[in-house]
């Protein structure tokens, strides 16, 4: 129903029409689809809201089956480049796009056309990411998906503001206009902004710092760390045209 698939609306409601009378579920998908859609009776010969069903039913299921056996005893690299095929190919999600932004652009809004096309580039990015920190490693499917989700929920998605007088809530990381009328800053107490580095593991300040000066990058660097966090301080303290206000807590 997003519009990402190659059916059409009238398509995706004989489906759910027929799911729900036939309450298929689970295992159920794996059959084709052959009874009435009126519900029980005489199946008819010809049955276009069926006929439709059935083509969404195999469709999908047939290109997830195939991924699934396909993606077995592969290394995560091949998974996500079969995962990368399923959608772009089998399932025409990348054509599927165009025709939704094209949608958007015409009746809606193009902003909104925007952020469909940034939310495509940041899950291929994900998928990227991910092949290159652990694409050698052979995983089930079910250890992929883990890794794959815990990829996307790392994902910061920000909105474009579309009024010059909008409130807008971000982080430092995130602050690039240096003319905003006002800012809040919260959370300015002593060691959480800027924040201290913080020793994690066996390893000292020193210790740390002696790998970095031996190529040994393990973290990061406490003194890029610390030169990061006074940078962003300074640049939301100046980023005020008119007014500033800090809250920090006891």
């Amino acid at each position: 129903k997003s519009g990402l698939l190659p059916f059409t609306e009238g398509e995706i409601r004989d489906f759910e029409d027929y799911v729900f009378v036939w309450d298929i579920d689970n295992s159920a998908f794996l059959s084709e689809f052959t009874q009435s859609s009126h519900g029980f009776g005489e199946p008819l010969k010809e049955d276009i809201k069926r006929d439709n069903a059935e083509r969404v039913r195999k469709t999908v299921v047939e290109a997830l089956l195939s991924f699934k056996a396909d993606s077995k005893d592969k290394t995560a690299g091949e998974t996500t480049e079969l995962l990368y095929d399923l959608l772009t190919e089998k399932l025409d999600v990348r054509n599927g796009m165009d025709r939704l932004c094209r949608r958007l652009e015409n009746g809606v809004s193009e902003n909104l056309s925007d952020e469909q096309v940034r939310i495509w580039e940041l899950f291929a990015r994900a998928l990227d990411r991910l092949k290159d920190a652990v694409g050698n490693e052979r995983m089930p499917l079910r250890r992929y998906y883990e890794l794959l989700s815990l990829e996307l929920s790392a994902i910061e998605f920000s909105e474009i503001p579309r009024y010059l007088d909008s409130v807008i809530i971000t982080n430092t990381q995130r602050v690039r206009d240096p003319h905003y009328k006002a800012v809040f800053l919260i959370g300015c107490t002593e060691g959480s902004f800027p924040a201290n580095p913080q020793s994690a593991g066996l390893f000292s300040d020193y210790e740390l710092q002696t790998l970095f000066d031996n190529d040994l990058k393990i973290t990061e660097n406490p003194v890029d760390f610390v030169n990061l966090e006074i940078f962003m301080a300074y640049n939301c303290m100046s980023a005020a045209s008119q007014r500033i206000c800090l809250l920090g807590f006891d």
